[in-house]
């Protein structure tokens, strides 16, 4: 099975953080692929687009300021199943009524150091930025969806999230596939 690293997708609306301390630290801190969903009570977002002079189209992923995906309740319905066991999907709290979730990974998978390619702070194994990721395929076989190892770490989805998201023409991700062996 492939799997791909995403990124956002440029001309797409984004979710941002309304400002407070307390919801910025929300996901600073707290989606460390530990569960949250007991003590979730739904953060505060406003949609905007990056270009203040043109009318960003809605995604289905809209571009979040944090390293969570963030998702609309139509990805929801056509990923939902999929990724069930490998995160949790939790709401967000919008003013416009337009119900966004964002995803909790569940799983961190290290990625193989030795062979992956990234800048790391100086005497450690912690990625500042990863070039090219590398895992292994026993870690990762079976999941569909989940972060390496490091703390902020992208998003990794499975073959079978990247086709079901291509065939519904889903819109707001990017993706670029990484090395598994």
């Amino acid at each position: 099975m492939r799997y791909y690293v995403t990124s956002p997708a440029e001309d797409y609306d984004i979710a941002a953080i309304k400002p407070s301390v307390d919801y910025i630290k929300t996901f600073v801190d707290a989606f460390d692929c530990r569960p949250l969903k007991h003590s979730w009570v739904p953060v505060p977002v406003f949609r905007a687009s990056a270009d203040e002079h043109a009318k960003a189209l809605p995604a289905d992923f809209p571009t979040f300021v944090s390293h969570a995906l963030v998702m609309r309740r139509t990805a929801i319905d056509i990923l939902g199943d999929l990724i069930a066991e490998d995160c949790e999907i939790l709401p967000l709290s919008t003013d416009d009524n337009v119900e966004l979730f964002v995803i909790n990974a569940l799983r961190h998978i290290e990625m193989d150091y030795d062979r992956s390619v990234a800048m790391y702070l100086t005497g450690t194994k912690i990625p500042l930025l990863v070039h090219k990721y590398v895992f292994k395929k026993e870690k990762v076989d079976g999941i569909h969806l989940f972060r390496p190892q490091q703390r902020g770490g992208d998003t990794i989805v499975s073959e079978a999230f990247y086709n079901l998201y291509t065939q519904a023409k889903l819109t707001g991700l990017l993706f670029k596939e990484v090395t598994v062996e």
